[in-house]
């Protein structure tokens, strides 16, 4: 009888300590959920810009509180809801908010897709806060992040290289603003050819170069080039268009072509 204790006793502990061994094994592992909660987020994201900021803002609320009762070990799931609020306080030009949140969502990420989303984003917020060393920085890991998936995505890369173009542009960087717009165009060509918005912008870019280095005859063909490029369709086309020739129009004064600087004010 005592034998018979005793082995029901060492069977307890024993399954008590698999038990243990199992929770300590899965304890801050990465748990997913349902794959729904992927595409409803990506819904969202998709409507970010386009809904009403609070109805998307309430639909993430209650997403994260499903998702923590289901199955609070998808961190995943919880970094991108947390990417998407910082998304929308960036819309917003709430800056700090932004920061804050992509914090949140860094520390969730659990892949480096996610964190070079989360970095290029973050670098955009100190971008528009015209700390471009920040940025820098940020658009530099997020470059990093991208180039360590051994997968090359276009449009990523693409985004990558202009973000980091601007960031050389605006610090007066006129050499770097060039190697990392050149890697843009040459993106551009190869992947995006019958692209003539892309092409049109990474070709103005070009010629931001050129006038900062004050090329002017070059400035002058690569804005006009930009130009003729650029799609006569959209808002943001038709904004395209009012830039580049304001700036041809300067590009065409410095170069001493004054009266065809002229006709291309009169035309705006």
């Amino acid at each position: 009888m005592v034998m018979k204790r005793k082995r029901e006793l060492l069977f307890r502990m024993f399954c008590l300590f698999c038990f243990l061994i199992a929770v300590m094994t899965t304890a801050g592992q990465h748990i997913p959920c349902h794959g729904e909660y992927a595409m409803k987020i990506s819904l969202l994201s998709g409507m970010s810009g386009k809904a009403d900021p609070d109805f998307v803002s309430k639909a993430l609320d209650f997403l994260e509180q499903e998702i923590q009762e289901k199955c609070p070990g998808d961190s995943a799931n919880l970094a991108d809801i947390e990417y998407l609020r910082g998304n929308l306080d960036l819309v917003d030009y709430d800056m700090a908010g932004a920061r804050s949140h992509y914090r949140v969502a860094r520390d969730l990420a659990i892949t480096l897709t996610q964190l070079s989303r989360i970095d290029q984003n973050t670098g955009s917020a100190w971008f528009l806060e015209s700390d471009y060393d920040k940025a820098n920085r940020y658009f530099m890991h997020a470059l990093t992040e991208q180039e360590s998936l051994d997968v090359f995505m276009p449009a990523r890369f693409l985004d990558l290289y202009d973000n980091l173009g601007s960031t050389c542009f605006e610090q007066g960087d006129m050499h770097g603003a060039w190697k990392w717009w050149n890697l843009s165009e040459q993106t551009v060509l190869k992947y995006f050819p019958s692209d003539s918005m892309k092409c049109s912008e990474a070709i103005n870019n070009a010629a931001l170069v050129d006038f900062g280095l004050k090329d002017w005859p070059k400035a002058v063909n690569d804005f006009q080039r930009a130009l003729l490029l650029n799609p006569s369709q959209g808002k943001e086309s038709a904004r395209r268009e009012v830039s580049i020739r304001k700036n041809l129009a300067i590009a065409l004064m410095k170069n001493g072509q004054t009266h065809e600087a002229e006709r291309v004010l009169d035309s705006l």
